[in-house]
């Protein structure tokens, strides 16, 4: 069972398996008055992607993940803190940080 967060109607699925493609999953709902009703929700999962490391620590030392015709790029500072991420060649994500490896600025642009 995964709460639903108030208002919102998001939950989260942990080890949940999905193949390529969509699957449908049968949500049952219970209400606080305890009522319950079932809805049938289509999950769409791209082709199994692969991920392309650089060879150092493991999180940091991943440069790209390609997932069917999308190529993540993902660009690192010489302390190992995420600046930059594009999408298959559009910037999708930029970190800034102080000194104290505290990030103080972040921008994502959407729906590119």
């Amino acid at each position: 069972m995964a709460p639903v967060r108030r208002n919102i109607s998001i939950f989260s699925l942990h080890d949940l398996l999905l193949h390529a493609g969509v699957d449908e999953l049968v949500v049952t709902m219970t209400k606080v008055s305890g009522n319950t009703y079932n809805t049938n929700r289509g999950i769409k999962k791209d082709v199994p992607g692969h991920f392309i490391y650089n060879g150092t620590v493991p999180l940091s030392g991943m440069t790209n993940w390609v997932c069917g015709t999308t190529n993540w790029v993902y660009e690192w500072d010489w302390a190992d803190r995420l600046v930059k991420v594009t999408r298959n060649g559009a910037v999708v994500l930029q970190n800034w940080y102080d000194a104290n490896s505290r990030r103080i600025a972040k921008q994502e642009l959407v729906n590119r």
